[in-house]
């Protein structure tokens, strides 16, 4: 049997010739004598090693590699008998140069591919043995490269890079909790962190949100973060696509924690041309997989962040949301005594989102080419029904949901120049961020009801504007006394709609603040709506 050099190091060519490596950068000198082609480790993920990769230090951001090393025959594949304790990850040196589009390419690909197994992972069980965990690379005379597809799960935690820890702790500390904001039991927190360190596509999927959050916050902002979190995103991407396809993996936590962190990595962005449209692949994931509100853990907070997600890009894109009360809506409850603040605050997310179908629907009805399009839609529930069910909420909140203190604003100051808005409007204090963020919804519901089509007060249009008149101010002033960053970008939301309606100077000064505050605070480009409400304002 052919013994092999168990080399932890060196470039490919020397290890496929079983000699020494010194090496030394950028071409080894072994390889410069030959001369030969030097070889650095590439991705197992790309397929063929990264033009660039040949000829640049790898980024330092991670300096493990993912799997491994190992030494191969011409025409034979070896393994090392002895494996570490924990498997490392690490990109190639340079990204791929033929990266794979995005999240919504992936999950329309997977939608529309037929569904087949793959022969490979056919023959092993969805927890890869530590041995299939390993690369095979295959380097023939002419310097060929092949490589096994990333496992699905590894047994051994996955190694992190000093600055791959930065970003893991960041999303522990920051993206899972902007994730669970509706989740009762909070899994990305709780659970996705373990089940990360085992699943590298998981891991790809923390890491990219992580880093492209981090590249918007002051002083982290820069460049080398932009390609990091550019990176991550592409592996997450290859992996999720390959698994998609498969039934046993595409149900699986790790794939639909995945799809809800990548969607998350999306909409930090908040507003762009192409804006929300990965969420119709993720509604159609949950649809096949009967994935409903009323669930727990990870299925439970797939359905309620993608809702989150898909409420806000609804309204942006003036469209229908791709999965309304015809698919699931929370069952009717005679007391919200015995569930928590979070299922109640996703009772009022959801009357919310029916608002803003019933908008976009009166909306359409409004031009007559489309008028006949929206009286063939599937029925929606009646403004007067809306109305209704946003006053049975309100009646059955406890009194934890409700304001707990509140005070006047303080007298302005005579330097108009330097004053603080911020005193300028009364304060109200909810205990939990739950109950703030609740009533805002509730306010932000009642202005789309008032803006398009009749309501209970329609009758009395003085009474009509002083509803709508007090839900703006309502808004306002719960985000003027402070909002948690994890339920920051809904709050804006919120201040977007109260804006449409808002006229005083102060006010609409006030609001603008407050939304680009959130993205100076949190990395979300809020900024890009605080515009859209200027050109509204000055038309």
């Amino acid at each position: 049997m052919t013994k092999f050099l168990r080399v932890e190091t060196g470039c490919l060519t020397c290890r496929a010739r079983r000699v020494k490596c010194d090496e030394e950068r950028p071409i080894w000198r072994n390889c410069a004598k030959g001369p030969r082609t030097c070889r650095y480790k590439f991705n197992p993920l790309d397929g063929s090693p990264s033009t660039g990769a040949r000829n640049h230090d790898p980024v330092p951001v991670t300096p493990r590699e993912f799997y491994p090393d190992v030494v191969t025959s011409d025409e034979h594949l070896a393994l090392s008998p002895r494996l570490p304790e924990h498997t490392a990850l690490q990109p190639p040196p340079q990204p791929s140069p033929h990266p794979v589009a995005n999240l919504t390419t992936i999950l329309r690909n997977a939608k529309s591919r037929e569904l087949s197994h793959s022969p490979l992972r056919e023959t092993h069980d969805i927890y890869s043995s530590p041995t299939s965990t390993r690369l095979s690379a295959s380097l023939g005379p002419a310097g060929d490269s092949e490589s096994i597809p990333t496992p699905f799960r590894v047994s051994d935690p996955l190694r992190l890079s000093d600055v791959e820890l930065l970003l893991f702790r960041n999303y522990v500390d920051k993206i899972s909790k902007w994730v669970d904001s509706f989740s009762h039991d909070q899994p990305f927190y709780c659970q996705v962190p373990v089940m990360a360190l085992h699943c590298p596509m998981l891991l790809h999927s923390c890491l990219a949100a992580s880093a492209k959050q981090l590249s918007r916050v002051p002083p982290h902002g820069n460049t080398s973060l932009q390609e990091k979190y550019s990176f991550y995103y592409q592996q997450a991407l290859r992996e999720m696509g390959s698994f998609l396809v498969e039934p046993h993996y595409s149900s699986s936590d790790e794939l639909l924690a995945s799809s809800i962190i990548l969607s998350t990595y999306e909409i930090i962005d908040v507003a762009s041309e192409s804006f929300g449209s990965h969420l119709k692949g993720i509604a159609s994931l949950i649809q096949s997989h009967g994935i409903h509100g009323d669930e727990t853990g990870i299925r439970g907070a797939t359905y309620w962040t993608w809702y989150r997600h898909e409420v806000w890009a609804a309204f942006q894109s003036r469209r229908r949301m791709f999965l309304d009360e015809n698919y699931w809506q929370p069952r009717p409850l005679a007391s919200f005594a015995h569930i928590s603040m979070r299922e109640i605050a996703n009772r009022i997310l959801f009357i919310f989102g029916q608002c803003i179908t019933h908008s976009v629907l009166r909306s359409e009805t409004n031009h007559s080419h489309n008028r006949l399009h929206a009286q063939t839609t599937t029925t929606t529930i009646s403004p007067s029904e809306l109305d209704q069910a946003l006053e049975d909420w309100k009646e059955k909140l406890p009194p934890s949901m409700m304001p707990f203190c509140s005070r006047e604003p303080k007298t302005p100051a005579t330097d108009t120049r330097e004053r603080d808005l911020s005193f300028m409007f009364p304060f109200v204090w909810f205990a939990y961020p739950e109950s703030a963020i609740s009533h805002q919804l509730y306010h932000a519901s009642k202005i789309l009801l008032s803006l398009h089509g009749p309501c209970a007060s329609a009758t009395d249009p003085l009474k009509a504007r002083r509803e709508l008149d007090n839900s703006r101010k309502e808004v306002l002033i719960i985000a003027n006394s402070g909002i948690n960053e994890a339920w920051g970008l809904i709050s804006t939301q919120c201040l977007y709609i109260a804006g449409l309606v808002t006229e005083g100077i102060l006010e609409r000064q006030r609001t603008i603040e407050l939304i680009e505050a959130y993205q100076t605070k949190t990395g979300r480009h809020t900024t890009c709506i605080s515009d859209q409400l200027r050109k509204f304002w000055a038309k």
